[in-house]
């Protein structure tokens, strides 16, 4: 599993502006001190807490020292590194996401951890914290901010959207590096005045998703019965803001085809109802091995 950043000159981010940063040698290996803010983490399951996980994992195994800063309800520590429970409330528009206000106890923490590299995976407030407490003074500290959010998407138009605006662009335009996940995110962080932007590109476990991973009964639990059928697959989390529900015109001008439904999520029942007659199965939460044989279906022969 492989993943890097490219930067963007239209985003205010030039090719050898990355000179400044450490390379890591077969010879002479480096060793970083990172520490993470992230407002998404276990037990919740989505895009953020896989590409946070993935990402400690790959630290860890590299033989870097991770610290976590994450919302309270999560493990205490990830692949050895420990994760420093934040007291958190669930967010008002969005109950299965929490809110960390920022505490002071988190730059004794980083005081401790000290020196080299410095990131958060943001959506609310904790992520603040990071510039509260990694100061960009400091010139042994990068801020790269990790940017994948639609929090103001979610506000819709209106006073709490031009607000949440105003807060990420300050916060953004005192990182060194700001990391996003897509290019349309870049696009839009770009339209609100936020720069020196780069792209995280996405990586793909290339061993648990092989080919070698397809299955005949899988995919006849995916098409309800019906594996000759031409077979469609969402996989990702049941919510509003992810526009299943628009699959159903997808199968009414596609009759002989049948729509798998992998994930969950707070609106699970309500499309349960508006896909009720129609041919999808929803299969619900998977992981592991059986999510890998799920994922790959449309492409199995």
């Amino acid at each position: 599993m492989t993943a890097g950043w490219r930067a963007s000159e239209k985003f205010g981010v030039k090719e050898r502006s990355t000179a400044g940063y450490p390379k890591r040698s077969d010879k002479e290996p480096l060793r970083m001190k990172i520490a993470i803010v992230t407002e998404t983490f276990l037990p919740k399951i989505d895009g953020i807490v896989t590409m946070v996980t993935k990402t400690v994992e790959t630290l860890k195994a590299l033989g870097d020292e991770v610290l976590i800063f994450a919302p309270s309800g999560g493990p205490e520590e990830l692949f050895g590194a420990q994760v420093v429970s934040l007291p958190s409330i669930p967010f008002p528009f969005y109950p299965e996401l929490r809110i960390a206000a920022p505490r002071a106890s988190m730059r004794k923490h980083l005081e401790r951890f000290v020196r080299m590299s410095f990131t958060y995976s943001s959506r609310r407030c904790s992520g603040l914290a990071g510039f509260t407490t990694g100061s960009p003074s400091r010139p042994d500290r990068d801020l790269l901010p990790h940017e994948s959010s639609r929090l103001p998407a979610l506000l819709q138009a209106g006073l709490f959207c031009g607000s949440t605006w105003k807060l990420m662009r300050a916060r953004h335009l005192r990182a060194d590096l700001n990391l996003c996940t897509s290019t349309p995110m870049m696009e839009e962080l770009h339209s609100h005045g936020i720069d020196r932007l780069a792209l995280w590109e996405r990586a793909v476990d290339a061993q648990r998703f092989h080919p070698s991973k397809c299955s005949a009964a899988m995919r006849n639990t995916l098409s309800a019965g019906e594996p000759q059928k031409p077979l469609l697959l969402y996989v990702g989390r049941l919510s509003a803001e992810k526009d299943i529900a628009t699959l159903r015109e997808v199968l009414r001008a596609m009759p002989e085809t049948r729509l798998a439904i992998v994930g969950d999520g707070p609106t699970r029942h309500e499309l349960e109802r508006h896909f009720r007659g129609t041919a999808v199965h929803f299969a619900g939460y998977m992981s592991g091995e059986a999510l890998a044989a799920a994922t790959l279906q449309p492409t199995c022969s």
